[in-house]
């Protein structure tokens, strides 16, 4: 029998492996989110043109770390499953970002991180990667030329942050740690060229996969405001020729439902509110990464209040029935971090006919 890959689902969701806190939000209680990201500073060492929360300003700003290490013992013990430093800026300039990786594993909550690695040191992975489950890196150049120009920095920062993945990979190996290491690939009028190569090479230095994911306009984006965006059609031999280095230890992921359905939605309002967190670098706490800067998508602050008293809170509770019941999801960014759990929920709310002939 052939191996079994291991599936990551990039393009989906996972939340029908999580039926307890489905069966109690069915009956209407007040569940802790399974799902928080947060944005852990508000600065960036790099500039990338996609950037979808580049209208926010890249302010000096970051998460007070006695709060937010409260913040995640209070979810460990509330049920959260999962949290993500990504957001708005780059989460390695948090100098506390270990020991917020740290606190969270110790508490049960699994531990992910975006990033676009330039920061990632050997004494930064050290720290860092025995407490994640995996690290995704942001490269969307497969050449020096192509990297500088996306992410707007010299081109020494590509052969620097391909020597840091090479390091991780390395660390990985020889601790046996479990992380997994991924690469993520916006595609662009302006990189799509360097996709194949940068997949030969990411073979070559021990990470796990290669994602390749479309563009994804941010109504408020400034720096790039490409309205086209690729067809699945177009794509798809740059795709066939990328998976020609797959290997059993290195997958190439093609999003192609992300393309397919990029835009489209098959529910009229934002139900999977209850399941998701996101906290910004100033610490209010948001329904969704979309609307930050949108006070109406405020639930509090985890500087002003603790976490448990601002999800039982009674403006999170009206929040939530406002957007539930108001929001026109039909002007929300396409291929939001819910859309796929919102897919699967409004179906749950409004099931299909004969539903016992499964």
């Amino acid at each position: 029998m052939a191996a079994v890959l291991p599936s990551y689902n990039l393009d989906g969701h996972k939340l029908h492996h999580h039926p307890d806190a489905l069966a109690r939000w069915q009956k209407g209680e007040n569940i802790y989110p399974l799902y928080v990201e947060f944005s852990p500073v508000g600065k960036c060492n790099h500039r990338c043109t996609f950037c979808a929360y580049d209208y926010l300003g890249y302010q000096d700003r970051k998460l007070d770390t006695a709060k937010t290490i409260q913040v995640l013992k209070d979810m460990g013990r509330g049920g959260t499953k999962s949290c993500l430093f990504a957001g708005e800026g780059e989460p390695l300039l948090h100098p506390d970002l270990p020991e917020f990786a740290r606190t969270a594993a110790e508490h049960g909550v699994d531990v992910g991180i975006f990033s676009n690695s330039a920061l990632l040191t050997e004494k930064k992975a050290e720290a860092l990667l025995p407490h994640l489950t995996f690290l995704r890196c942001s490269l969307n150049g497969g050449d020096r030329e192509t990297y500088a120009k996306v992410h707007q920095v010299k081109p020494e920062q590509f052969d620097l942050v391909l020597k840091n993945l090479t390091k991780a990979a390395e660390l990985k190996k020889k601790h046996g740690w479990k992380v997994t290491l991924g690469v993520q690939f916006v595609m662009l009028p302006d990189n799509i060229q360097s996709v194949v190569p940068l997949t030969k090479r990411l073979a070559q230095i021990g990470v796990d996969y290669l994602a390749l994911k479309p563009y994804v306009l941010h109504p408020d984006q400034v720096t790039l405001r490409w309205e086209g965006n690729f067809g699945l059609e177009e794509v798809e031999p740059v795709f066939q020729e990328a998976e020609k280095f797959a290997t059993k230890d290195f997958q190439v992921i093609a999003r192609r439902d992300s393309f397919r359905k990029y835009g489209t939605r098959t529910y009229g309002r934002c139900l999977s509110l209850p399941f998701f967190a996101f906290v910004l670098s100033d610490g209010n706490v948001y329904t969704c990464g979309p609307y930050y800067g949108n006070e109406d998508h405020i639930y509090g602050n985890i500087h002003e209040q603790t976490f448990p008293e601002i999800w039982a809170g009674a403006r999170r509770k009206k929040v939530v029935e406002r957007i539930e019941n108001h929001l026109d999801c039909a002007t929300c960014m396409p291929n939001c971090r819910p859309d796929a759990a919102n897919r699967f929920v409004w179906e749950l709310k409004h099931p299909p006919q004969h539903v016992n002939f499964i």
